[in-house]
């Protein structure tokens, strides 16, 4: 303790108009302390000044004597002569010997409680029961209460560091305390003792003289020693807090496939036979869920799971120090009382930097100390965490099975919303249900916009504003895109080299999923919304990738991102779509540099060999590679709308306004000009005017460099 801290501490004790203050220690818990203050006043160690500071303890807590008799009353005054005249040098030796004999005739009589005081009291049957369940002996029990009430009362804290400041050794000045063997109680507190190794006890930098510089009590131990117990619960729900509940049923996981069922058997079965070394690692983008998989998992198995190092007792976020020793405390309680499973979330901060969450006791060798705790830990534990590549090596090795989650297919989503909604006992339409299955967010956050919602209308719309409030902050501000009047297919309003119609026909009725599309042509003509109807017919969720999702600077990620794309439309099920693919499949005649030909050969090797449907769009067919367009199964040119589907796709944007004269004799029209136009007129107020309409729409032909009255032939009519 630094001298300033220590003066503080002696003020505290000083101070006269603190002499009396009130305690709500109970009587049990007040005979403890007087036997402490009986050990010390009795041991040869005790001379004058250790003899002064028990004196001066006893005036300024003079309730500790409580019921003082009429015949005490002498001695106590002795006493208190004493705490005024210890600290002068010339104090008599008759006078030391008077306050030691008056000392002792007021402790010893009151080192038992009186008749009729419950023994033990809450905290001591609490201490022993986690003494019990640690596998402590007699002497860790005594030595872990002394630093809980150390802790605890901040009166018995000021005197400890006090005596210990004249007596100069805290393990030693403990042992009087409990009247044990100092060398016994040393052995106790050896790095691998159990006291310390199971992180119920914290040795810390020893740069100081007060006992809390050289060891220090978990804090939500110290809290939960406290605390009376209830019938039916016990102290390992004070330590670790209520056991994880889930709110999604094994059935909203099914999209983990195997993954799920394999992991679920293997946890049976480690749990049966008691596995030392159980690591599970969970890592994927953040809302996969991946928190919320763990606890349905551990409800499936009818095992608690119980979250550490999350929190500390006063609510605080702990430090890496105390989330590592919370789990080193679970481990020894759960190891000792059957059967149950830890969740350690957040991995990635605290495994970030040079490990230095072990704090200076072991910083010469974190890892070395990390992978004997993965090696032989006697309960299961899960590791969450985002981003893998912030784990060393040899610690992703440890784990007995490392799953990556990601984001769920829309079936699984429609399940987790139809659950959530039910158990908010909220009920949408259908319709309103397909729509909200769109945004892509994970269980909590639609847990938390359904609670929103459920406090508002109830309506989708409420559902959508929180849930895109909460997407919008996970991606920096950014939105989630919404579906506009563009997103909506219309078959009829696309021309098109192939028959659209009888193309999703044929392939949603073969089973056959194997296969490809180039879609090129001009700019809104509907690519992008073809490939989302296909997708549609055949009940697969879409997965874009655009090419400024998968181009990258360094040397070889861009054929890295290529193959995780295609890996994830497999994961996913999915429907893969390459937007902008000529920027992926240009024509390598052409190419300059040695990546520009690698990208290419590498969206060729996996457009052989995947499984499923997926499509490319362009509007530059001709810088595609040659070796390209020979691999694509279906190749279907886009073009403008014909003069017979003019008509229909402007009563189709504006049902409620005149057809302009002139209209169907504008050609290079897409159905994208429509919804920009319908856009804009919407803001400009001219939604019903059918001349400005028409300006409008000969506008977007003439930004295209295109006559309006060109009356060539163009494109194909589906």
């Amino acid at each position: 303790m630094n001298g300033r801290r220590k003066r503080r501490a002696r003020r505290i004790l000083k101070r006269p108009q603190r002499r009396g203050v009130s305690m709500n220690l109970p009587a049990e818990e007040k005979a403890v302390i007087l036997a402490y203050l009986l050990n010390l006043a009795g041991h040869p160690v005790c001379r004058r000044e250790l003899l002064g500071e028990i004196c001066e303890f006893i005036v300024h807590f003079p309730q500790l004597l409580d019921p003082l008799r009429p015949a005490e009353r002498k001695k106590l005054t002795t006493v208190q002569d004493f705490s005024e005249s210890y600290e002068h040098a010339a104090c008599p030796r008759e006078e030391v010997d008077a306050a030691r004999t008056a000392l002792l005739a007021l402790l010893t009589p009151r080192r038992v409680p009186a008749k009729g005081v419950e023994l033990p009291g809450v905290f001591q049957r609490n201490l022993d029961t986690l003494a019990h369940d640690l596998g402590l002996d007699a002497i860790e029990n005594a030595f872990m209460g002394l630093l809980s009430r150390y802790q605890g009362w901040r009166g018995l804290r000021c005197f400890i560091d006090n005596a210990n400041g004249k007596f100069g050794d805290p393990v030693g000045l403990c042992a009087i305390f409990l009247a044990i063997d100092e060398m016994e109680l040393a052995q106790r507190l050896r790095p691998e003792s159990r006291l310390l190794s199971s992180g119920i006890v914290t040795q810390e930098d020893c740069q100081g003289s007060d006992l809390d510089d050289h060891y220090s009590l978990i804090k939500n131990v110290e809290s939960a020693l406290y605390k009376r117990r209830t019938l039916g619960s016990d102290l390992r729900s004070l330590i670790l807090g209520a056991p994880r509940q889930a709110t999604l049923s094994w059935e909203n996981f099914r999209h983990l496939g195997e993954t799920r069922d394999r992991l679920r058997e293997f946890l049976r079965r480690a749990l049966d036979e008691g596995l030392p070394g159980v690591n599970i690692l969970f890592y994927g983008p953040p809302g996969t869920g991946k928190t919320e998989f763990c606890k349905t998992l551990a409800q499936e198995l009818a095992v608690p799971l119980y979250a550490v190092g999350e929190v500390d007792d006063a609510g605080h976020e702990p430090n890496r120090h105390e989330r590592i020793q919370s789990l080193e405390l679970a481990q020894m309680i759960l190891g000792s009382k059957g059967r149950g499973l830890l969740l350690f979330d957040e991995m990635d901060d605290v495994m970030g930097g040079e490990f230095n969450f072990f704090g200076k006791r072991r910083s010469t060798g974190p890892k070395i100390f990390l992978h004997r705790m993965l090696e032989n830990n006697p309960v299961p534990t899960f590791w969450i965490l985002n981003d893998v590549s912030n784990l060393d090596e040899a610690i992703v090795r440890r784990m007995a099975l490392a799953i990556e989650l990601k984001s769920p297919p829309v079936a699984s989503r429609r399940q987790v919303w139809e659950q959530v909604l039910e158990r908010h006992e909220l009920a949408l339409p259908d319709a309103e249900i397909r729509q909200l299955v769109k945004l892509d967010i994970a269980p909590a956050v639609i847990d938390s916009a359904t609670r929103f919602a459920r406090c508002l209308n109830g309506s989708s719309d409420d559902l959508r504003f929180a849930a895109t409030s909460i997407i919008r902050a996970m991606n920096k501000g950014v939105s989630p895109p919404l579906e506009t009047v563009a997103d909506a297919y219309r078959p009829e309003l696309t021309c098109s080299s192939l028959d659209v119609e009888a193309l999703a026909g044929r392939l949603s009725a073969s089973d056959e999923k194997r296969f490809s599309l180039c879609l090129y042509g001009p700019p809104g003509t509907g690519k992008s919304a073809l490939v989302r109807y296909l997708a549609q017919r055949l009940d697969m969720p879409v997965l874009l990738k655009r090419a400024s999702d998968l181009l990258d600077p360094y040397v070889g990620m861009t054929e890295q991102k290529i193959a995780k794309a295609f890996a994830e439309a497999l994961d996913l099920g999915a429907f893969l779509v390459f937007d902008e693919a000529d920027s992926l499949l240009s024509d390598r005649r052409h190419a300059a540099r040695n990546w520009e030909v690698s990208q290419v050969n590498e969206m060729l090797t996996w457009m052989e060999s995947h499984a499923l449907p997926f499509a490319c769009t362009t509007n530059l067919r001709e810088h595609l590679d040659p070796a390209s367009l020979r691999r694509f199964t279906f190749k279907c040119h886009l073009d403008y709308l014909q003069p017979a589907q003019v008509e229909p796709a402007f009563r189709h944007f504006f049902p409620e306004a005149e057809l302009p004269a002139g209209l169907v004799a504008l050609h290079g029209l897409t159905p994208g000009d429509f919804a920009v136009v319908a856009r804009k007129a919407r803001v400009m107020g001219c939604l019903n005017d059918a001349g400005k309409l028409h300006g409008l729409l000969s506008e977007e032909i003439r930004e295209k460099g295109l006559s309006a009255q060109s009356s060539a032939k163009i494109g194909f009519l589906n």
